[in-house]
């Protein structure tokens, strides 16, 4: 491993596809090169070396993938070189990863500090050792603690001891495993990526508030995806293949509940702008249950002051669902308004030039009001919209993606200065500054086409930018939130 030659691409398609949905493709490339590694840094050898458990992601022979753990007192892992991590134990017979853990397979691995937030992931590839194996790294990556709560951990019984316990095969999800999904604040998931003649597995963690999955009747399971750390590894093999692992964990009594199926990604629904903090959804759907009752030797408790800030600030379905009951009525009433009383927005095409700084500026102030409702009534009910490389159709997904945008984008701060303009087209360029939920700012640049109907209301908007993260010394929009007060430099003296 490790050699130029064998290196893979560090993304994927899937992935590379995510990236530009957000506009964030060219910058990955930077910081893939930057943090994703193959190798173990000495840091993420000793980190593995002091865990009591570790997550591992694996793919069996009918191409399945399944999540598990595996326990040992603190030094069952060990890495006896920057390339290779050797783990004394395997799974247990009668754990359904476990098929998928043999020589010469490709797995997945997370390590997972629940109770200080520390995570780090790897994938490489399986080889044999007595009483347990070595995995050969291919990538190796630190990841952001967000949405992990803090959980103590104890040892039930010692572990490494054969498990004794009943094997489950679930038809569907009973009432103990809907119930376990609907409260937890927590699961692992594994899912992968078959790059030419090579196998790439991952095993990540997602967390949130308690009933941040939602199970429908059916069985399907929905879940929103927050914002992270932009890898999107997860969603990208899932676009690739469509399939997953989920583990859920009861982590007072030690149980498992293992299943793999059908995952898609979910880009445009009313639910995303409903779930707070979502950007996107995605589904699964079982089709191979299995509860191990009692499966781990480890227990964890809960910290009384043990919930991420992250995760607090999210949403749950039974608040996601009132939003959407009250925003039917009220979107009902808007599109019935823009039916039976056609509004204009002066000033109105042909534009001189004083006009389109009117309107230039009209604009600027919309967006600074944050109000996704009303911005989007400043677009046509056909508006279309191509936003970096994401494509919007009508005012409902307007909105949507406002929603969203300002979820994500926090203290929003927006300066615009018209290019050009003819008849009913104007062009202009900007740039915002935003921080995300972790508090890393970010400046954005860019620039946009419109074109107008003869109310006034726009009717095309093509954007392209592109941003990148600034200290928050370097800030240079600093007026209080809302409109940009008329004394204020505008795009021009900042060189921007």
């Amino acid at each position: 491993m490790g050699q130029e030659q064998d290196r893979l691409p560090i993304w994927h398609d899937g992935e590379i596809f995510m990236q530009e949905k957000i506009g964030a493709a060219e910058r990955m490339v930077s910081v893939g090169q930057r943090l994703i590694r193959d190798f173990l840094p000495d840091q993420h050898r000793d980190f593995y070396s002091q865990l009591p458990f570790i997550v591992l992601g694996s793919v069996d022979v009918q191409g399945d993938a399944w999540a598990t753990f595996l326990e040992g007192r603190p030094g069952f892992m060990s890495s006896p070189a920057p390339t290779s991590l050797d783990i004394a134990v395997l799974p247990d017979a009668d754990d359904p990863a476990g098929k998928g853990v043999a020589e010469g397979k490709a797995i997945g691995l997370l390590g997972i500090e629940m109770h200080t937030r520390r995570r780090n992931r790897m994938n490489g590839v399986v080889s044999a050792r007595a009483g347990g194996m070595r995995v050969d790294v291919e990538q190796s990556f630190g990841n952001c603690p967000r949405y992990i709560q803090l959980r103590d951990f104890a040892f039930a019984r010692e572990p490494g001891s054969r498990f004794e316990g009943r094997v489950e095969e679930l038809a569907m999800l009973d009432p103990a495993a809907l119930a376990l999904i609907e409260g937890a604040d927590a699961f692992f998931v594994a899912s992968y990526a078959d790059r030419g003649s090579r196998r790439q597995v991952d095993v990540s963690h997602r967390g949130g508030r308690a009933g941040f999955v939602h199970a429908a009747g059916d069985g399907t399971l929905t879940i929103p995806d927050f914002e992270g750390n932009r890898f999107f590894a997860t969603l990208g093999n899932i676009l690739l293949n469509g399939k997953a692992g989920l583990t859920f964990v009861d982590f007072a009594s030690g149980d498992m509940l293992q299943m793999t199926g059908d995952a898609e990604v979910i880009l445009d629904s009313p639910k995303i702008a409903a779930f707070q903090g979502a950007e996107r959804l995605w589904t699964f759907t079982a089709r191979k249950i299995i509860r191990r009752r009692a499966a781990l030797a480890l227990r964890w408790r809960f910290r009384e002051d043990g919930w991420s800030p992250n995760s607090l600030v999210t949403g749950d379905w039974h608040q996601t669902a009132e939003r959407l009951r009250a925003a039917k009525p009220a979107m009902q009433t808007r599109h019935q308004q823009a039916k039976e009383f056609p509004m204009s927005r002066p000033p109105l095409p042909p534009f001189t030039e004083d006009t389109a700084i009117e309107k230039v500026r009209l604009a600027e102030d919309g967006w600074n009001s944050r109000d996704a409702a009303k911005v989007a009534l400043a677009y046509t009910n056909d508006t279309r919209w191509r936003n970096r490389v994401e494509f919007v159709n009508g005012r409902e997904q307007a909105e949507a993606f406002l929603t969203r945008k300002w979820n994500r984008e926090l203290d929003y701060r927006l300066i615009k200065e018209l290019w050009a303009f003819k008849d009913n087209r104007i062009a202009v360029r900007y740039a915002y500054e935003y921080h995300d939920d972790s508090g890393q700012w970010f400046r954005a640049y860019g620039n946009e086409n419109w074109e107008f109907a003869e109310d006034g209301l726009m009717r095309v908007r093509h954007a392209s930018i592109n941003e990148h993260p600034i200290a928050e010394a370097d800030r240079k929009f600093r007026w209080p939130l809302g409109r940009r007060p008329d004394d204020h430099p505008g795009l021009s003296h900042f060189g921007f």
